[in-house]
């Protein structure tokens, strides 16, 4: 019990890494040429992977957390180009 319950929140904290990480490479990625607007758009294209690697939790967990952070990506890549726009 106590095994799966490990398991489990290393699962979590893990896909939350990996989509942390993974949302700050696109949005430093889209910054360097100017458009951090478009990471968050971007994290869109992640959306097949899901089903392109059926079974695999912590793909799909990546995924989702991944999408929800893409969000403020989004918001936040919009404000910089109205200031800078």
């Amino acid at each position: 019990m106590a095994g799966a319950i490990l398991e489990s929140v290393g699962l979590i904290l893990g896909s939350l890494a990996a989509a942390l990480l993974l949302c700050g490479l696109l949005w430093w990625s889209f910054r360097l040429i100017g458009h951090p607007g478009w990471a968050g758009p971007f994290t869109l294209l992640l959306i097949p992977l899901a089903f392109v690697l059926p079974g695999m939790p912590f793909v799909d967990m990546a995924v989702i957390f991944t999408l929800l952070f893409a969000i403020p990506l989004w918001i936040e890549g919009r404000r910089g180009s109205v200031h800078h726009g």
